[in-house]
C-alpha cells in the first residue's frame, strides 16, 4: 500500500451571509459540503469542475488558509484541521500553494530576490550568503536566470511570474504543492513549458501535486486520479483512466464531450456530446434532490423524489453519487 499523504473526512466549508433588507435572515453557502479525498505521496491529484463549484475553496481549505466549517484533514498522519495559527506555519511550510493568477500572488514593490528570500527569512535562520545562495539556486531550478533576482514582477513575463511562483512554493522543501490553475493565464506554448517543468519537479523532487484545474486535456495527460465537483458535492472519483474511459455521472459525461478535439477520430473516444440545459441552482439555496436534477438528460422520476444521493462505489476504487 502507498503512502497516504494527504486525507479528509467530511469535510466542509460553508459561508455565511445576510440577506434581505427589512427582515434579515443568515443564508448558507456550502462551498465545500461533505468531501473525503485520499492522495498518496508521489500522485498527481486532480480536482475538476466548472467555476464556482468549489474546486479553489477546497485548496483553500486543505492548506489551512481557511478553517473547516466541520470535518478533519490530515497531513502526514497529522490532525491539521483546527491548529492555531502559530502551529499552522510548520505545516504551511510542506504544503504551499500556487496561486492561479500569479502577477496578484507576487507583492510588485518587492524583487524576486526579496520574493524567494521571504519564506526562507520567516522559516529558517540562515545567513544572507545562505539566503542568496538559496534563491540562486531556486531561480536555477525553475530555469530563470540569476539576474531575474533584481527584477520587479511587473517587468516579468506571464510564464516567468508562474515559475517565480513555483519557485517561492519550492523554497522550504515541501512534500505537497497545490495548484490553483496553474496555466489558465498563459499562452499555449507558454502553458507547455511549465507543465513539463511541474513534471520534472515532481519526479526529481519527489513531489505531490492537487492539480485544481478545469482543463480537462490538461488533466487527461497530467493526473493519476480525478475527483469531478459540482456546487460543493464530489459527484466522481476515481483513477484518471476510468474516468475518460468510463465516465458514469451524466455530469462528466458532459464535461468530457466538451473537450476540443483536433481529429475527428479524437471525438470517437469521447462520450457523445451533451448540451447542458436548465439552470444551475443557487448555492444559496441548493435544492433537497440530486443538485444537478435540473440539467440532467438522464433523470427519471426517482430522481425528482428521491433525496440528493451519497457517494457510492460502483466499481472498484470508482465512486459516483448518481441515483442511476
Amino acid at each position: 500500500m502507498e503512502e497516504i499523504i494527504l486525507k479528509t473526512n467530511n469535510l466542509c466549508k460553508y459561508f455565511y451571509r445576510s440577506t434581505g433588507t427589512i427582515s434579515r435572515h443568515q443564508v448558507t453557502i456550502k462551498a465545500v459540503d461533505d468531501v473525503d479525498i485520499t492522495v498518496e505521496a508521489g500522485q498527481i491529484f486532480a480536482v475538476i469542475g466548472e467555476s464556482g463549484c468549489g474546486k479553489s475553496t477546497l485548496g483553500y481549505t486543505l492548506t489551512r488558509i481557511y478553517t473547516p466549517t466541520k470535518g478533519r484533514i490530515w497531513f502526514d498522519a497529522e490532525d491539521i484541521s483546527y491548529l492555531q495559527k502559530s502551529e499552522l506555519k510548520r505545516i504551511r511550510r510542506k504544503m504551499p500553494m500556487v496561486f492561479q493568477d500569479a502577477g496578484a500572488s507576487l507583492n510588485p514593490k518587492h524583487t524576486v530576490g526579496d520574493i524567494l528570500s521571504l519564506p526562507l527569512k520567516i522559516h529558517y535562520s540562515l545567513s544572507r550568503t545562505e539566503i542568496k545562495e538559496r534563491v540562486k539556486q531556486l531561480l536555477e531550478i525553475v530555469n530563470l536566470p540569476q539576474e531575474m533576482m533584481t527584477r520587479y514582477p511587473g517587468y516579468l513575463s506571464g510564464g516567468e511570474k508562474q515559475r517565480v511562483g513555483i519557485a517561492r512554493a519550492l523554497a522550504l522543501n515541501p512534500r505537497v504543492i497545490i495548484l490553483d490553475e496553474p496555466t489558465s493565464a498563459l499562452d499555449v506554448s507558454v502553458q507547455a513549458k511549465i507543465l513539463r517543468l511541474l513534471i520534472d519537479l515532481r519526479d526529481r523532487l519527489r513531489l505531490t501535486y492537487i492539480l485544481i484545474t478545469h482543463n480537462l486535456s490538461l488533466t487527461k495527460n497530467m493526473a493519476d486520479r480525478v475527483m469531478v465537483m459540482y456546487l460543493g458535492k464530489v459527484i466522481e472519483a476515481a483513477e484518471t483512466s476510468a474516468i475518460f474511459e468510463n465516465p458514469i455521472h451524466p455530469y462528466t459525461k458532459a464535461l468530457l464531450s466538451a473537450i476540443p478535439v483536433v481529429q475527428e477520430k479524437e471525438r470517437k473516444l469521447l462520450p457523445k456530446e451533451v448540451i447542458l440545459d436548465g439552470e444551475i441552482p443557487s448555492p444559496a439555496n441548493l435544492p433537497e434532490t440530486c443538485y444537478f436534477l435540473s440539467r440532467c438528460q438522464e433523470k427519471k422520476s426517482l430522481c425528482k423524489k428521491a433525496p440528493c444521493p451519497e457517494l457510492k462505489e460502483v466499481e472498484k476504487d470508482h465512486f459516483v453519487r448518481c441515483h442511476l
